[in-house]
């Protein structure tokens, strides 16, 4: 039984292998941005948690997606 039907293990790390320069740019940003919500959202604005969360779903998805991706998982 495969976790994720669409993808064969070891894809993800290509893709991310061939746009590695873009794959860590999107990710600073993010970072970045998650960093300045924080930091509006301790002062006690708005939406900003919602977007805080958001941020921290794609976060923890990329980390998991690319651990199941992984090459070395289950030796």
């Amino acid at each position: 039984m495969k976790a994720i039907p669409f993808l064969q293990r070891g894809q993800v790390t290509a893709f991310e292998a061939r746009h590695h320069k873009a794959w860590e740019g999107v990710m600073a940003a993010l970072a970045v941005g998650y960093l300045a919500l924080a930091f509006l959202a301790d002062q006690g604005s708005g939406a900003f948690p919602f977007l805080i969360g958001a941020l921290a779903v794609i976060f923890l998805t990329e980390f998991f997606v690319r651990l199941w991706d992984s090459p070395s998982r289950g030796r």
